[in-house]
Protein backbone atom coordinates (compact mmCIF):
# COMPACT_ATOMS: atom_id res chain seq x y z
CA UNK A 1 0.00 0.00 0.00
CA UNK A 2 1.27 3.57 -0.98
CA UNK A 3 0.71 6.23 1.48
CA UNK A 4 -0.16 9.41 -0.65
CA UNK A 5 0.71 13.22 1.28
CA UNK A 6 -2.09 15.40 1.40
CA UNK A 7 -0.02 18.13 -0.46
CA UNK A 8 0.48 15.39 -3.01
CA UNK A 9 -3.75 15.25 -3.72
CA UNK A 10 -3.61 19.09 -4.39
CA UNK A 11 -0.42 19.13 -7.37
CA UNK A 12 -1.56 19.96 -10.68
CA UNK A 13 -1.35 17.13 -13.20
CA UNK A 14 -0.70 14.65 -10.22
CA UNK A 15 -1.95 11.28 -10.79
CA UNK A 16 -3.23 11.33 -7.87
CA UNK A 17 -5.23 15.05 -7.81
CA UNK A 18 -8.39 14.64 -5.74
CA UNK A 19 -10.95 17.55 -6.52
CA UNK A 20 -11.79 18.84 -3.13
CA UNK A 21 -15.13 18.75 -3.82
CA UNK A 22 -14.81 14.71 -4.37
CA UNK A 23 -13.08 14.19 -1.53
CA UNK A 24 -15.48 12.76 2.05
CA UNK A 25 -16.84 14.85 4.67
CA UNK A 26 -15.36 12.72 7.02
CA UNK A 27 -12.31 14.79 6.24
CA UNK A 28 -14.09 18.26 7.31
CA UNK A 29 -16.25 17.07 9.76
CA UNK A 30 -16.14 18.05 13.60
CA UNK A 31 -15.49 15.70 16.15
CA UNK A 32 -16.40 15.05 18.43
CA UNK A 33 -19.82 16.30 18.41
CA UNK A 34 -21.06 18.33 21.11
CA UNK A 35 -24.73 17.46 21.61
CA UNK A 36 -27.66 18.39 24.12
CA UNK A 37 -30.31 16.51 24.98
CA UNK A 38 -34.12 17.87 24.43
CA UNK A 39 -35.08 18.45 28.56
CA UNK A 40 -31.88 21.00 28.64
CA UNK A 41 -32.68 24.34 29.47
CA UNK A 42 -31.60 27.59 27.07
CA UNK A 43 -29.26 28.57 29.75
CA UNK A 44 -27.50 25.25 29.20
CA UNK A 45 -27.73 25.48 25.31
CA UNK A 46 -26.06 28.92 25.42
CA UNK A 47 -23.04 27.84 27.65
CA UNK A 48 -22.53 24.87 25.84
CA UNK A 49 -22.30 26.95 22.47
CA UNK A 50 -19.81 29.47 24.20
CA UNK A 51 -17.75 26.95 25.61
CA UNK A 52 -17.02 25.30 22.45
CA UNK A 53 -17.19 27.72 20.37
CA UNK A 54 -20.08 26.53 18.44
CA UNK A 55 -23.52 28.52 16.70
CA UNK A 56 -24.76 25.05 16.58
CA UNK A 57 -25.94 22.08 19.23
CA UNK A 58 -27.71 18.64 17.52
CA UNK A 59 -30.49 17.70 19.99
CA UNK A 60 -30.53 14.31 20.83
CA UNK A 61 -32.63 11.81 23.04
CA UNK A 62 -31.82 7.97 23.45
CA UNK A 63 -28.67 7.94 21.10
CA UNK A 64 -30.81 9.95 18.20
CA UNK A 65 -31.11 12.93 16.45
CA UNK A 66 -34.18 15.11 17.09
CA UNK A 67 -33.22 18.24 15.89
CA UNK A 68 -31.03 21.44 16.63
CA UNK A 69 -31.26 24.34 18.19
CA UNK A 70 -28.67 27.22 16.88
CA UNK A 71 -27.89 30.56 18.23
CA UNK A 72 -30.06 32.14 16.04
CA UNK A 73 -32.66 30.24 17.71
CA UNK A 74 -31.42 31.24 21.03
CA UNK A 75 -31.83 35.04 19.48
CA UNK A 76 -35.28 34.44 18.68
CA UNK A 77 -36.34 33.05 22.29
CA UNK A 78 -34.35 36.10 24.07
CA UNK A 79 -36.14 38.30 21.37
CA UNK A 80 -39.96 37.54 23.19
CA UNK A 81 -38.35 38.60 26.72
CA UNK A 82 -35.08 41.07 26.06
CA UNK A 83 -34.88 41.56 30.07
CA UNK A 84 -33.47 37.79 29.84
CA UNK A 85 -30.20 39.29 28.71
CA UNK A 86 -29.32 41.39 32.05
CA UNK A 87 -29.63 37.90 33.62
CA UNK A 88 -27.49 36.13 30.89
CA UNK A 89 -24.46 38.99 31.41
CA UNK A 90 -24.14 38.37 34.97
CA UNK A 91 -24.55 34.42 34.37
CA UNK A 92 -21.72 34.41 32.25
CA UNK A 93 -17.83 34.75 32.16
CA UNK A 94 -16.35 38.15 30.98
CA UNK A 95 -14.83 35.61 28.41
CA UNK A 96 -18.02 35.28 27.12
CA UNK A 97 -18.83 39.26 26.40
CA UNK A 98 -18.44 38.71 22.51
CA UNK A 99 -21.68 36.17 22.62
CA UNK A 100 -23.51 38.84 25.08
CA UNK A 101 -22.37 41.66 22.15
CA UNK A 102 -23.58 39.96 19.50
CA UNK A 103 -27.09 38.37 21.17
CA UNK A 104 -27.48 42.19 22.55
CA UNK A 105 -26.54 43.44 18.43
CA UNK A 106 -28.54 41.02 16.98
CA UNK A 107 -31.98 41.69 19.29
CA UNK A 108 -31.94 44.80 19.33
CA UNK A 109 -31.22 45.61 15.40
CA UNK A 110 -34.21 46.47 13.22
CA UNK A 111 -33.19 43.78 10.82
CA UNK A 112 -34.04 40.63 13.60
CA UNK A 113 -37.73 41.45 13.20
CA UNK A 114 -37.28 40.57 9.46
CA UNK A 115 -35.75 36.84 9.84
CA UNK A 116 -37.86 34.24 9.06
Amino acid sequence: MKVIAMDELYQPNSPHEISLLEMAVMSFMTTPVITIAPSASLWDALQLMQQNRSRRLPVVQNEKLIGIITEKDVVKALANDRSVLCEIQDKLPTSAASVIERLTEVTFSESFFHIQ
